[in-house]
């Protein structure tokens, strides 16, 4: 009974997962831009650390590993707090725009698929 609930990678989590690798990879383009450099160089490097984080994390998750689930859920609560206290995390800006939601939705959507299919992880 047991190897029947590990059947594999969910297809949903694996495109989701996709999306999560494009999304670091246009994060790391993200370093130049102006509202990153207003920030300080402490946060363009910080950016680039948290998307190294997240492709670790989406790897783990793409190896249906539950400590990559542990790991994707703080990564998502510290990088909220972050950009929260840094001033960057707009609420009604994420509502309003469809590409700022797509990007912030990214991140909670993958944890709730992941946490749907929790028994699967090893």
């Amino acid at each position: 009974m047991k190897d029947l609930q590990k059947t594999g990678r969910p297809m949903f989590l694996s495109i989701l997962c996709v999306f999560g690798f494009f999304g670091c990879f246009l994060r790391t383009i993200l370093v130049i831009s102006p509202a990153v450099q207003a920030q300080g160089r402490w946060y363009a490097v910080y950016i680039s650390l948290s998307a190294v984080i997240m492709i670790i994390c989406l790897c783990g998750l793409w190896l249906m590993k539950k400590l990559a689930f542990w790991a994707f859920l703080t990564y998502f609560i510290l990088n909220t707090g972050i950009n929260g206290a840094v001033g960057l995390l707009n609420f009604k800006t994420i509502l309003l725009n469809p590409q700022d939601f797509a990007s912030f939705a990214l991140v909670p959507l993958i944890l709730f698929t992941t946490l749907i299919f929790y028994r699967r992880l090893d």
